[in-house]
Parts: C-alpha cells; sequence; structure tokens
C-alpha cells in the first residue's frame, strides 16, 4: 500500500516549488543582481529590504536536484503503474483457472472480467 504513495509524494514537491510557490520569498545565491544590484554588498541589503532569503544552492544545483526528482518520480509512477496492471492480470487469470476457463473470445473475457471484479 505505502508503494502506491510514493508518487504522490513526487507530486508534492512540484505543488510547493511552482510560480505561486510559498516559498517565493527566497533566492538561489548565484542571482545576487537578479533585484535591481550589482555588487555583492547591495545585493544583500536588496534581499534584506525585500525579505528575500538567500539559499546556499545555486542555479546548477537547483536543476541537478529538478533533474533527478524528475527521473525519480516518473520512474516510481511508472513502476506503480506497470505493477498494478500485472496484479490484475495475475488476478484474472487465476479467476480463470479456477473456474476452469479456457480460450476465450474479446466478448466473453470482458464480460469475465465484469464478474471477477463485481461490475
Amino acid at each position: 500500500i505505502f508503494f502506491f504513495l510514493f508518487p504522490i509524494l513526487g507530486i508534492i514537491f512540484y505543488i510547493v516549488f511552482n510560480e505561486n510557490r510559498p516559498f517565493s520569498n527566497y533566492c538561489l545565491s548565484d542571482f545576487p543582481s537578479n533585484h535591481g544590484e550589482t555588487s555583492a554588498a547591495n545585493a544583500k541589503e536588496a534581499h534584506i529590504k525585500k525579505e528575500i532569503t538567500m539559499v546556499e544552492i545555486d542555479s546548477t544545483v537547483w536543476k541537478i536536484i529538478q533533474a533527478l526528482h524528475g527521473l525519480i518520480f516518473f520512474t516510481l509512477a511508472a513502476i506503480v503503474i506497470f505493477w498494478g496492471v500485472y496484479t490484475l492480470i495475475k488476478i484474472i487469470k487465476y479467476e480463470k483457472l479456477k473456474v476452469g476457463k479456457g480460450k476465450m473470445g474479446a466478448k466473453e473475457y470482458i464480460n469475465f472480467c465484469k464478474e471477477v471484479f463485481n461490475l
């Protein structure tokens, strides 16, 4: 059950770090001039005036974090989907063996699936 919840945790990343994010008052360390100041001392003052916190990571590290998150998120999502489909196929297969059905046509197979899952 918990294995199915891991991809949902990945969605939280996109919710927290999107355009209307709760962390919108954070600035990466290699963008000190985004707020109208060119020197490092003036950039710190500009960040303090605008109540923006500079974090210790730069944009390169942030892009790596985003890429790794996307890779892990989509890999786990694919694994969960394939595992779910595989489980459903096995359930139908063993129910078919229990009932003693052999080869079936498409319409008969769909009706059998409806019976198995009470649809």
